[in-house]
């Protein structure tokens, strides 16, 4: 990663996206909450996907709507090649072909609320406006990195203008 201010947050981009789509589960969750729903999420995903032959298309996101107030609401999510049909808890989420601002993150992902913070203050000073559904993908594995200084993320917002 390159260009990243001393707190591990890299400078606002923008992007063009094609159709992104999301297996996920979706739920409100308290913020101390938000480690175990996806210590639960994860699992059921990645064990669904591969036993109804969807083909994952990138790194575990996690999708916020709205804004959070006392409760967040999360959809632990997994990108996938093509849309499939719910089941059950597990439902598909495209985000379509847009353009959004991507912030590159290197460090524990308790910074990843300064990324979201950057974000509106910069696409407010470039007149751009934020819309829709925000996410986060987690560019590398949790379980396998024993620093979390070494944790790569990146934030995506889509915007219009």
């Amino acid at each position: 990663m390159s260009e990243l201010n001393p707190a591990g947050i890299g400078a606002p981009e923008v992007v063009e996206l094609d159709d992104t789509h999301f297996a996920m589960i979706r739920e409100a969750v308290a913020f101390d909450k938000i480690g175990e729903l996806f210590d639960r999420a994860y699992p059921a995903l990645y064990g669904y996907l591969p036993e109804h032959g969807i083909e994952i298309a990138g790194p575990a996101a996690g999708l916020s709507f709205g804004a959070p107030t006392d409760v967040i609401d999360l959809g632990v999510a997994v990108p996938v090649v093509a849309p499939f049909a719910a089941d059950g808890d597990i439902q598909l989420f495209t985000v379509p072909a847009t353009r959004a601002v991507r912030v590159k993150v290197q460090g524990p992902y308790d910074q990843l609320p300064q990324a979201y913070n950057l974000i509106r203050a910069w696409t407010g000073e470039q007149g751009h406006i934020c819309r829709g559904v925000a996410w986060e993908q987690y560019v590398n594995d949790p379980s396998t990195i024993s620093d979390p200084a070494e944790l790569l993320s990146e934030v995506f917002w889509p915007i219009e203008n």
